[in-house]
C-alpha cells in the first residue's frame, strides 16, 4: 500500500488541491510537497529586472518559465510585501501557507 506521495507543490502550482488531495485524504495517503518555494522562484532573489539577464541553461529554465507569467510576478509580489508586513523572510512566508494547510 502507498503511504505518502511526493508532489509539486507551491503557491504558483496548486493543482493538487483539487484531484490529488482530496484522494489523499480519503485513502489516508501523506503529501510531501516538493518545490515549495518554485525551484527558488518564491524566495524573493530574482526580480523582473534581474531575471532578463539570466542565461538560458538548464539550471535557470524553470525560473525563466515561471518568469512568463505575470499572474507568477503578481503572486511573488504578494509574498514579499507580506514577509516585510511580518518582519519574516518570503520563504518563511511561502513555509507557513505550506505547512498550515
Amino acid at each position: 500500500p502507498f503511504i505518502g506521495l511526493q508532489t509539486r507543490y507551491n503557491l504558483l502550482d496548486r493543482s493538487l488541491e483539487f484531484d490529488l488531495q482530496p484522494a489523499c485524504a480519503e485513502l489516508d495517503v501523506g503529501i510531501l510537497p516538493w518545490s515549495i518555494v518554485a525551484d527558488g522562484f518564491l524566495t524573493g532573489k530574482y526580480t523582473r529586472e534581474t531575471n532578463i539577464n539570466l542565461k538560458s541553461d538548464y539550471r535557470n529554465r524553470s525560473i525563466i518559465n515561471y518568469s512568463k507569467e505575470e499572474k507568477n510576478w503578481q503572486i511573488l509580489d504578494e509574498v514579499i510585501s507580506i514577509s516585510k508586513e511580518i518582519n519574516r523572510s518570503p520563504v518563511q512566508v511561502i513555509n507557513n501557507f505550506i505547512f498550515n494547510l
